[in-house]
């Protein structure tokens, strides 16, 4: 980033969840202590993108391929979503993506070719036990794999950072 994007930066109310695809900035203004907007601007002239997406407890975001993912308590554009949405680049709109998370939240997202990983201190998916990481395809449907299962003394995992080199998952959290 050039000294004139971190400085653009600086004057923002960021809620600390930033993301990148193409040409494009991608991050969460904090409007409030229940609101929030996922804001794009493009990255050579830091101009404002045309969309804007109203969003309530968004904490965190990964951009891919047209969509960005926004995770926390997510209601974007009036359409709930049960702690995780899509977001259409081309209209600001959620998508038909809307897994299910619950008994805690998402607080990390990575996108590995085209699927989607979720992390954080949730023990379900829909009706699927899954503990603090989920991996899903671009339609929502939940993978089967399961890498993070509680202790016998009920320690519950909490992903709290992911990323990826395009091959390789890394999760950083509390993992006994």
């Amino acid at each position: 980033l050039s000294a004139a994007v971190v400085t653009q930066l600086a004057f923002q109310s960021l809620s600390g969840a930033l993301a990148i695809d193409g040409n494009a900035l991608y991050l969460v203004d904090d409007l409030g202590p229940t609101q929030c907007e996922v804001v794009s601007y493009d990255l050579a002239t830091l101009a404002p993108r045309s969309w804007r997406a109203v969003c309530q407890g968004g904490a965190t975001l990964a951009a891919r391929g047209g969509r960005v993912g926004v995770a926390g308590a997510v209601s974007v554009g009036g359409e709930a979503r049960g702690g995780l949405a899509a977001i259409d680049l081309r209209t600001g709109r959620p998508t038909a993506f809307a897994p299910d998370i619950q008994g805690g939240r998402v607080s990390s997202l990575a996108v590995i070719a085209s699927v989607v990983v979720a992390g954080g201190d949730f023990i379900q998916v829909g009706a699927q036990p899954q503990h603090g990481l989920a991996a899903f395809l671009p339609n929502g449907q939940l993978l089967s794999w399961r890498p993070l299962e509680p202790t016998p003394l009920n320690f519950r995992p909490s992903v709290l950072a992911l990323t990826t080199d395009g091959r390789h998952l890394f999760a950083g959290g509390q993992f006994d």
